[in-house]
């Protein structure tokens, strides 16, 4: 059976390339985190008002005071909350990554098509909240980025334990 990249090696590493134990270890804790990250990101996106209600007078005046401090004007709320949905969806990213191993490109689109259910849901059921297209694209960047950096730390690991390419059909 032909594998999707037959003629591109190194293109996607595995992600535990022990195998057996190691790999059923590395997924075991891809699916905790993932489970428990995956809770407090469903409590964030789906409480009833803006998460930030409390903290949004504090980040006013470290702001105002940074920028009196000579820090461009670009770094404002509208920056700092898109940075936050970044990170809040980078482990998501991470986590999928690991669980999809060789196909761990199919995290991206996943992700982005829950971020567009948590917008689109945040506009029909949540009248405290607001969706905004601006969410999904840092939300999907965010998951883009774990993924990305799960791939690298995998073919970083092949390249200093001088692994080559697995043969076809031996799985992530």
């Amino acid at each position: 059976m032909a594998d999707w990249n037959d003629g591109m090696p190194g293109l996607t590493p595995r992600f535990c390339d022990a195998g057996g134990p190691m790999k059923r270890l590395s997924r075991r804790w891809a699916w905790w985190g993932l489970s428990i990250y995956g809770v407090v990101v469903l409590l964030a996106v789906f409480w009833p008002s803006h998460i930030d209600e409390g903290v949004a007078p504090a980040l006013s005046y470290l702001l105002n005071a940074l920028h009196r401090a000579g820090v461009p004007s670009f770094v404002d709320y509208s920056l700092v909350e898109f940075c936050a949905n970044i990170a809040m969806f980078f482990p998501l990213g991470y986590f999928l990554a690991v669980l999809f191993g060789r196909r761990w490109f199919l995290a991206v689109p996943l992700l982005i098509v829950l971020s567009t259910l948590v917008e689109v849901s945040q506009a029909a059921f949540l009248a405290g909240r607001t969706a905004d297209w601006t969410d999904v694209l840092a939300n999907s960047l965010g998951g883009l980025l774990g993924a990305l950096l799960c791939f690298w730390l995998a073919r970083r690991r092949r390249a200093l334990t001088g692994q080559t390419e697995t043969p076809e059909g031996s799985g992530p």
